[in-house]
């Protein structure tokens, strides 16, 4: 596990989520200035913490191409893409991927998959998690906020896509808290365990799962959260709010959003003639790798045997809880304004 910890300071801004915005509960653009000290990191606990200037300009490369991690938005001013770690909150508009090995003139059929799909109670884990942020705004704007996230190299920081992934601080002094740990525990996001995280951050989220279960709150109320991959609605797309809004006027069952965001894939390519094979099927042609929890945590990312997620997804219904899985992190790479691997802090 990871010894070192960057922090970066920065704000949230209320309005990019939903409804105002298009932001759903576990992904958050983090405003931060141009200053030396905006990314900080110490080597270990106990550590002094200096100042880091390894992501100016850094961009991450991967199989979608390349990715600035600090977006320059004004002249004061940078965007980080932060995905909240450890959690997975119901999809609020996903668009369907491709089949894998397709021809030519089936990818030219492609614009047809271009839907944003959404899932049941997105609209509502969004509303209540910016409902909260804007309660600790107290009228203002944006909230202050702090990203943290253990690692050791540079390189990682962001995922395959470029965002940047940690736990998100947000308020100030005493009124600081763990967004992440909060939706679980208020039942609005699922937890989600990647093979970079430490067990400390596993077994909080653990914990804040239980408690969101025992109490019924939010997802784990009667009639939401299910083990299915649920019957695949092709009206189900985004939608934008308004002011009128109610928390769980979007209602109904939801699966865990992974399976989901694979099953809108599957769905989407079937229905435009891309795909002829079951969902299981599907599933096993596009294979996902995970570890179960208990070997991850007894053995380590190295040594726990390597499963698929297909493993445990049965007539379309997934066999084990949210938490007992941890994905295998796809590999991206951390570059410099002049294409060389960032390697150093």
């Amino acid at each position: 596990m990871a010894t070192g910890q960057l922090e970066v300071r920065g704000t949230v801004a209320i309005a990019q989520f939903w409804p105002v915005g298009r932001a759903d509960a576990d992904t958050v653009n983090v405003e931060i200035g141009m200053a030396a000290d905006t990314f900080r990191f110490r080597a270990s606990p106990g550590a002094a913490s200096k100042a880091t200037r390894a992501f100016d300009g850094a961009r991450v490369r991967t199989q979608y191409g390349a990715s600035e991690v600090a977006r320059k938005t004004s002249a004061t001013t940078r965007l980080v893409d932060v995905r909240l770690e450890g959690i997975d909150a119901p999809e609020l508009h996903y668009r369907a991927t491709a089949a894998k090995k397709l021809t030519a003139e089936q990818r030219k059929a492609m614009p047809a998959l271009g839907h944003e799909y959404r899932q049941r109670g997105a609209e509502s884990c969004a509303l209540l998690m910016k409902e909260k942020l804007a309660k600790l705004a107290d009228g203002a704007a944006s909230v202050p906020c702090r990203v943290v996230t253990a690692v050791d190299r540079p390189g990682d920081v962001c995922d395959m896509y470029g965002r940047m992934v940690g736990t998100l601080l947000v308020g100030a002094g005493a009124d600081e808290f763990d967004l992440n740990e909060w939706l679980v525990r208020q039942g609005l996001a699922l937890p989600s365990f990647w093979n970079s995280m430490d067990e400390a951050s596993i077994a909080a989220l653990v914990a804040a799962a239980g408690e969101a279960r025992k109490k019924r709150r939010g997802l784990f109320a009667a009639g939401r959260f299910t083990r299915d991959a649920v019957r695949f609605r092709y009206t189900d797309t985004y939608r934008k709010g308004s002011a009128a809004v109610t928390a769980w006027s979007d209602d109904g069952e939801c699966c865990l959003p992974k399976l989901y965001r694979r099953k809108t894939s599957w769905a989407a390519n079937k229905k435009h003639g891309l795909a002829k094979v079951s969902f299981d099927r599907w599933l096993a042609d596009h294979p996902d790798s995970v570890h179960l929890l208990a070997d991850y945590r007894e053995q380590g990312s190295a040594a726990a045997p390597i499963h698929h997620l297909h493993d445990f997804v049965k007539a379309s219904r997934f066999t084990r809880d949210p938490f007992e899985l941890v994905y295998r992190e796809d590999p991206s790479k951390l570059v410099d304004a002049n294409g060389k691997t960032v390697t150093k802090w």
